[in-house]
């Protein structure tokens, strides 16, 4: 075989069940169309503790696929932080001769400094996969503080001293550019031959302006600024410019019951409606209907330092987005093509590029739909990759 098995871990779910399996699936296409064979090991939540990882063998997208069970008492946690047993016993399944390189996604500082010495004792390359600045942990005392300290050591200490490096976004990348010596950038990605985009619903209009939004916004909207966007479309609405606001992805609870204020507003219940929790699929489908998606995000380091995996799958769903230029979104918006893109990061620019979409006609938006190619395909970026693993 030579050494061309690749293992890829971190928390990712497979096959689609959160944004570290979609960047785990692109990153691993790539891999095979670049001639490596990609291994996964992710997490599950319904396995037991005790079971080896050896017997969660899946095979998606003809990507072999491991997973450890999803970390949720103290013990397990601190477990996670520590060991690399499963990642070691994964290894010897396809023997240590044949491995090239173990691609580690943000994982924990302990564990990563022990995978670093283990790598450099059998010859195997350790790639960091950057995708991430995590702000403060919003996890249990004393957890919170556990993470919080492993992010900092992590971002600082443990990954300048690595020889490789995948960047999700421009920030991480000018980062890190003069402290780890083989890196390249590779934003979130999509496979557009992928036989779900075949599924999809085909955008037919829509008889008032229908804004997507697929995702959670994270604890008081500190991710996203859903709220933001849910004000905006009440407003709009009162001052006669009809629009409404698909969400997916969570229960409006978590809106309702944290900014209480917004449900009071008087268009509140006639322009926001709520899927709750749907399959990625049925989310896929219902961007798809929308005018636009929106991706809403503030200027601080967690927005900068990410890129939202959201953006390549409007794209791929031929959907525009609204946005704010936060991390390098700018550099994949075309206006008036591919999305309207807010001239800063303030409320009433997100208000006014609400407006801005109000007045596209539907010929044009039915033309924007039609005629909308994705930048963000991962084939575009497989001799970047090819080059780091050279």
């Amino acid at each position: 075989m030579g050494r061309k098995v690749v293992l890829y871990i971190d928390a990712m779910i497979m096959p689609d069940k959160n944004a570290a399996a979609q960047r785990a699936t692109a990153i691993c296409k790539s891999l095979i169309d670049i001639g490596k064979k990609p291994v996964i090991v992710g997490l599950k939540k319904d396995i037991n503790h005790n079971i080896s990882v050896l017997e969660t063998l899946e095979n998606y997208s003809g990507i072999d696929c491991y997973a450890v069970k999803y970390p949720v008492s103290i013990k397990e946690w601190l477990d996670r932080m520590i060991t690399i047993k499963p990642f070691i016993d994964v290894v010897h399944r396809y023997g240590k001769e044949n491995i090239h390189s173990i691609i580690a996604m943000d994982y924990e500082v302990i564990a990563l400094y022990r995978l670093r010495k283990y790598c450099d004792r059998n010859n195997i390359r350790l790639i960091a996969d950057s995708v991430e600045w995590y702000g403060k942990s919003k996890l249990k005392f004393p957890i919170n503080i556990v993470k919080d300290l492993d992010t900092a050591f992590r971002m600082k200490y443990v990954y300048p001293k690595l020889d490789y490096m995948i960047c999700i976004s421009h920030y991480l990348y000018q980062y890190y550019l003069d402290k780890i010596p083989n890196i390249v950038e590779i934003p979130g990605t999509v496979d557009e031959c992928d036989l779900k985009w075949s599924k999809i619903k085909k955008y037919t209009g829509n008889d008032i302006l229908t804004i997507g939004y697929a995702g959670h916004p994270g604890f008081n909207c500190e991710k996203e600024r859903l709220d933001w966007l849910i004000k905006a479309i009440c407003e709009l609405n009162q001052e006669g410019i009809a629009c409404k606001l698909l969400i997916a992805g969570f229960d409006k609870s978590i809106i309702e019951d944290y900014l209480p204020d917004l449900k009071k507003h008087r268009f509140y219940s006639s322009s926001i409606k709520y899927y709750g929790k749907l399959s990625h699929l049925d989310c896929l489908n219902m961007i798809a209907t929308c005018d636009f998606s929106a991706i809403i995000r503030e200027d601080k380091r967690v927005t900068r330092a990410g890129f939202p995996t959201k953006l390549s799958e409007s794209f791929g769903c031929k959907t525009p987005v609204i946005t704010t230029p936060s991390s390098n979104i700018s550099d994949f918006i075309e206006a008036g093509r591919n999305g309207l893109i807010t001239k800063d990061f303030s409320y009433d620019s997100l208000k006014q590029v609400l407006f801005q979409a109000y007045n596209i006609s539907l010929g044009e938006k039915l033309e924007m739909h039609k005629k909308l190619v994705n930048p963000l395909v991962y084939r575009i970026f497989n001799k970047k990759l090819a080059n780091l693993l050279a």
